[in-house]
């Protein structure tokens, strides 16, 4: 008793020798030779309560104080069959070398941050070399991490004592700056929640680096650069699922799909890729065709406890309530696109309201930003949305709520004035038609379809107006709506026509010639009528189009619709102009020109000065006149949006320009002439690209005529594809002229017999007549190349082929000479395709 009374004596006379450092208190006792680390916890009362009884406290004693383990590697495993990102990759590595303290990597759920920051730490981890670390901000089930736990786990890696670890979370901040203040440490911070709990553990040091991946974009951060992740690349996405799902590339198409349907989203990606690598019996074209079969998709994108669902689950779960009910009725909206005015239309809401809430949304990924104020879902998250409100949401609720999206876009389109307004809603509107030809909501599709109508026509968006009309027609027929029938008739038969398909383009205007009829109503069979008769004009059959656009005339006229009167008026200007008759052309087209500036119709107006601008061109004495017409006409169109109207207007500008011309723009006549020609070819109007090339071939006869031959045979082939006639004989007739520059009368003879016996089909006289002129002197050129090459061949059989005998390409050349320029301003001025 005496002992332990001595000893717990001298140990408290240790204590009182003792130094106090802050939180942390030690002494070194040395009894009978032992020596003795006394734990903190037993000395810290007796230090605070001096003069009181020490005995009641014992220190235990042992050998020398074990060193706890350092921990310098303890990054993440890198990924060995990591992919892509290369341009994420290479920004952040060259972002480390202007030396922040922080950068922050932020996406969707499933988007590939973790394995972006592990890799690029593990790259970066020569750079610091006293400690690279790596800690998940993420406790079960997804609830956010306690910081001054991380601090305990970070601060025992670097070798502090677990009883030297303050008990606070400031404490514990403090003391990890100090150990990283003069050391240099990479650290991970794995899906963070928010900045609160990021700052506490930060180094106070810019020789620190702190990757920090969230789900969130971590905007009050201050001082961190940022890295947003969007969905792969389609080819960085193919590369993945290949490496992972250890298939050869074959099949691209199927792995192509196959991404696609994963939303080309990595977490997705590879466990897809993984399902596939364990089913060694399965095709790549088998497991696209059932992951696109599959009713729940989100189900087959699941690895043991990995699954995406889960992973969007934890960022739903997250959100507030206003979050979550937004989000939800988000995935009820048909379109790609969202902005305020759908979200408060899904929601119910006031705009104001709905704005915040997109607001939240982006921030935390959920929502991706596609220009200003305009937003999107990824695909994934949109399957995700509609499985939640399905859950959630009653039937009632999700039905107010479509029809209340599907209401704003028929008052949006009741209300665009400017080809702008609908050009950033259509692909919205198209989608919603489409939802509703699938929902056979046909009342809502015919009135859709017909909101589009203009647009379409003038954007040039013609394939995917045909098959609208199409079903608009289908759904009217089906309500028995005869009047919405063949007005989506008419517009389907002017999309055919457009595309070049005229014996189709005829069948629907007849449909819808006949329904109008029954009907009674005499403007839907003039509208008709009047397309009838310019598919006819197109075919060659240029009587039966005068007898359908007088009728149309006629009708228009009787019913008092003065557009429609305007519009047979300028359709019969270009009868008269295909017949050669310029100054009643002119007279047509100037009574149009009048009735829509009366009616203050800016797209008619338009055409007709278009037309009228071709028709003087046909006149002498008014050269300055179809330049003005045509600037003024492209002017219009430009202004109307018809991109159409703009083909046809720069077209005729860069016909009637001189090679030194400029436009007010400074453009000269080819510049003018391409922008036609890329118009034409981005609507898929073959007839203008058609007319476009014969041009070019035109301007390239005298100059160069072996690169004119090019641009006369696609022109030929193309008008041969819309069974143009006219427009095939005039590229013929083009292809023999160029091959005669080049004194291959044979090909050329070929061609203008080809061109001949289109226009004797067609009883176009003046062009027979022309051509037959051409052939006459192809012959008279084939006989004297003949005679003097009998000459030559006799010369040389006796011997005396070194006399100087004309070569007979030269004596064909200086025979054609004489005659080529007399008549090469007589064939230019009538040398045009009538339009």
């Amino acid at each position: 008793m005496a002992l332990r009374r001595r000893r717990r004596a001298d140990v408290a006379q240790a204590v009182d020798g003792s130094t106090v450092h802050g939180d942390l208190v030690q002494a070194n006792v040395n009894v009978s030779g032992v020596q003795a680390h006394i734990d903190q916890r037993t000395i810290l009362a007796p230090v605070a309560l001096a003069g009181r009884d020490l005995y009641q406290y014992t220190a235990s004693f042992s050998g020398p104080a074990p060193v706890p383990p350092l921990v310098r590697h303890g990054l993440a495993r890198d990924l060995t069959d990591f992919t892509g990102r290369g341009g994420e990759l290479q920004r952040l590595l060259r972002g480390t070398r202007r030396r922040p303290s922080v950068i922050t990597i932020d996406g969707m759920p499933g988007v590939g941050k973790t394995a972006l920051a592990t890799h690029a730490a593990h790259l970066l981890s020569g750079d610091f070399p006293d400690g690279r670390f790596f800690v998940s901000l993420r406790a079960g089930e997804g609830a956010a991490a306690d910081p001054a736990e991380v601090l305990e786990s970070l601060l025992r890696d670097l070798g502090v004592r677990p009883e030297h670890v303050p008990p606070s979370l400031e404490g514990r901040a403090r003391l990890w700056r100090d150990r990283t203040a003069a050391r240099r440490v990479l650290l991970v911070l794995d899906d963070a929640v928010g900045h609160e709990q990021i700052e506490p553990l930060l180094p106070a040091v810019s020789g620190c680096l702190t990757l920090v991946t969230s789900r969130r974009r971590l905007e009050a951060l201050d001082g961190a650069v940022p890295l947003s992740l969007g969905e792969l690349p389609p080819e960085e996405a193919a590369e993945l699922f290949i490496r992972v799902s250890r298939r050869p590339a074959s099949g691209s198409d199927a792995v192509a799909e196959i991404v696609d349907l994963c939303g080309r989203l990595p977490l997705a990606i590879v466990l897809a890729a993984g399902r596939l690598a364990h089913r060694p019996s399965w095709s790549v074209e088998e497991f696209a065709a059932a992951l696109r079969a599959a009713d729940d998709r989100l189900g087959q994108l699941a690895g043991g406890p990995r699954t995406v669902r889960l992973a969007f689950e934890v960022s739903y779960r997250s959100l507030p309530a206003a979050g979550q009910f937004m989000f939800r009725r988000l995935g009820l909206h048909p379109g790609p696109d969202i902005d305020v005015g759908v979200a408060a239309a899904a929601g119910g809401v006031p705009s104001p309201e709905a704005a915040r809430e997109l607001d939240g949304l982006y921030v935390d990924h959920l929502l991706e930003e596609t220009a200003p104020g305009r937003f999107r879902l990824h695909a994934l998250l949109g399957v995700y949305a509609r499985e939640l409100s399905e859950r959630e949401d009653t039937g009632a609720d999700r039905e107010a709520a479509i029809a209340r999206i599907l209401a704003h876009f028929e008052e949006l389109g009741r209300d665009a004035r400017t080809p702008d307004l609908m050009r950033a809603h259509y692909a919205n509107v198209v989608a919603c038609a489409e939802w509703a030809a699938s929902q056979e909501r046909w009342p809502v599709l015919v009135r859709l379809v017909r909101m589009l109508a203009g647009f379409m026509r003038g954007e040039g968006l013609w394939r995917q107006a045909a098959v609208l009309h199409g079903r608009a027609a289908d759904a009217a027929a089906l309500l028995g709506d005869g009047h919405a029938e063949a007005d989506a008739l008419l517009e389907l038969g002017w999309i055919e026509q457009a595309l070049g398909e005229y014996g189709e383009a005829r069948l629907t205007y007849e449909r819808a010639m006949s329904l109008f009829r029954g009907l009674g109503d005499q403007r839907g069979e003039a509208r008709a009528l009047n397309d009838l008769g310019w598919v006819a004009q197109l075919t060659g059959d240029l009587a039966g189009a005068e007898r359908a656009h007088q009728g149309a005339l006629d009708l228009f006229r009787a019913v008092g619709d003065g557009a429609g009167e305007a519009a047979a008026l300028n359709q019969m200007g270009r009868l008269k102009q295909a017949a050669g008759d310029y100054r009643g052309a002119a007279h047509m087209h100037n009574r149009a020109l009048k009735l829509f500036r009366a009616l203050a119709d800016r797209a008619g107006e338009a055409h007709a000065r278009t037309e009228l601008a071709w028709s003087l061109s046909g006149m002498p004495g008014w050269s300055p006149a179809p330049r003005k017409l045509h600037e003024q006409s492209l002017e219009l169109f430009r202004e109307v949006g018809h991109r159409l109207g703009v083909a046809n207007a720069s077209y005729g500008l860069s016909w009637h320009m001189g090679g030194h011309d400029r436009t007010r723009d400074g453009r000269d006549r080819d510049a003018v002439r391409d922008e036609a020609l890329a118009i034409y070819r981005d609507l898929g109007s073959r007839l203008g690209e058609a007319i476009v090339l014969n041009d070019m071939g035109s301007d390239l006869v005298y100059s160069d005529p072996t690169a004119a031959i090019g641009p006369f045979e696609q022109a030929a082939a193309l008008f041969r594809e819309l069974g143009n006639l006219a427009g095939e004989a005039k590229a013929l007739e083009g292809i023999g002229r160029s091959y005669h520059r080049k004194l291959d009368f044979v090909r050329a003879r070929d061609s203008f017999e080809r061109a001949l016996a289109l226009y004797r089909a067609l009883s176009d006289a003046d062009a027979v007549s022309v051509v037959e002129r051409w052939l006459d002197e192809i012959r008279e050129a084939i006989d004297d190349y003949a005679a003097s090459r009998g000459r030559l061949d006799r010369l040389v059989e006796r011997g005396l082929g070194w006399l100087r005998v004309p070569d007979p390409l030269v004596v064909a050349a200086q025979w054609r000479a004489r005659k080529q320029e007399r008549r090469r301003l007589e064939y230019e001025r009538r040398y045009r395709f009538h339009r």
